[in-house]
């Protein structure tokens, strides 16, 4: 066999100390030939999957002394030493001193997983396995940390100290003077030592929203998108398809679930339970026996069988009421309610304005 870097010098077949085969040495440049798996048995420790990935480069000048091809160089798992090796028999080329490098490497450093292939490995520039860049891979979740960081200051921002909200749903001519229903949008304000503004509106442009919007009324399925003044996406709602058990869904901007608003069978009144992301009831909402005519409607919010709070749908005069689906709504509750509890009350509002108000035009 000839030596892969010197190609002229034939290579010498050498006993390793304590093992029972032979390596292939050059006497010339001093590199050695490792047969498959040869190189884990000589250093005394297997690193798994040590013959050439995917990712590896063509090495200039170097050919395989059994399969006479060019071999590829790598980075040796678990290691930062590039070494040659071949595709097709799995042999590996050393140069000199490349072994103790390795076995220092081995030894000596402390062994991680690559965070995308969980391949054992030590601190590198790249993966061994699956080529994954640990600066760049780094560098992206340091970005995604900041953004979710972002996000969750959005959120402490409009709710942590929210003591009420005032919501508006605002309604087109086109929408008063057609018989078509258009997509809900509503003005907000969170109310605390300082307030907050934002808006909610439908995010859909399927043509079973439109049908649904057209036919379905209260019963249709919509999706909403509650965004701050910079048009920063704080919550999204997702309204579900029921008869009578309506369920609204609401999570973080990222789709973290956090909650829902369910109604519950009332033979007089139209109650909802407030259940937490794991389906525990933590807060009711009781609604009135009837909705008089210019009278304001007042829900009531319970904890615990306490009342802490309500939720009123504003009397806004005999032509907005008859002729539009313009609804105003103002919610008070104490300062020292949970941030959760808090986003689970401002879903709620929208639910109830599906059901209980979503058709009253011409009432």
């Amino acid at each position: 066999m000839q030596c892969p870097k010197c190609h002229n010098v034939s290579l010498k077949p050498v006993t390793t100390t304590g093992q029972r085969f032979k390596l292939d040495n050059c006497q010339q440049c001093k590199g050695v030939w490792f047969d498959a798996r040869e190189l884990s048995q000589t250093l005394g420790r297997s690193v798994g999957e040590d013959h050439v990935p995917q990712h590896a480069f063509k090495a200039k000048d170097t050919s395989c002394p059994h399969c006479k091809v060019q071999l590829f160089e790598f980075c040796y798992p678990q290691t930062t030493v590039f070494v040659d090796g071949c595709k097709q028999c799995h042999g590996v080329w050393l140069d000199d001193a490349e072994w103790k490098k390795i076995k220092d490497t081995l030894y000596q450093q402390k062994e991680i997983s690559c965070p995308k292939c969980n391949a054992k490995q030590v601190s590198s520039t790249t993966c061994n396995q699956c080529g994954l860049i640990f600066e760049r891979y780094q560098e992206q979740q340091a970005t995604l940390q900041q953004e979710v960081q972002a996000q969750q200051d959005r959120i402490n921002t409009m709710f942590l100290n929210a003591t009420g909200y005032q919501i508006h749903q605002q309604v087109q001519w086109l929408e008063i003077l057609s018989p078509f229903e258009r997509k809900n949008r509503y003005e907000v304000v969170v109310q605390s030592d300082r307030n907050q503004e934002g808006f909610v509106h439908e995010h859909s442009t399927s043509i079973f929203n439109f049908l649904g919007r057209q036919f379905m009324g209260q019963w249709r399925p919509a999706t909403l998108r509650f965004e701050d003044a910079y048009q920063f996406c704080i919550l999204k709602m997702q309204k579900r398809f029921r008869f009578y058990f309506h369920q609204i869904d609401i999570a973080d901007a990222d789709g973290n679930f956090m909650g829902n608003v369910v109604r519950r069978f009332s033979l007089f009144r139209t109650n909802y339970d407030i259940n937490d992301a794991n389906g525990i009831t933590v807060m009711k909402i009781k609604g009135p026996f009837f909705f008089w005519p210019f009278m304001d409607a007042v829900f009531r919010i319970f904890k615990n069988e306490e009342e802490i709070g309500s939720l009123t749908k504003k009397w806004k005069g005999i032509l907005r009421e008859n002729f539009t689906d313009s609804d105003s709504f103002h919610s008070g509750f104490h300062r020292n309610l949970p941030m959760v509890e808090k986003i689970l009350l401002f879903g709620a509002i929208f639910l109830i304005d599906f059901v209980s108000f979503e058709e009253n035009q011409g009432r």
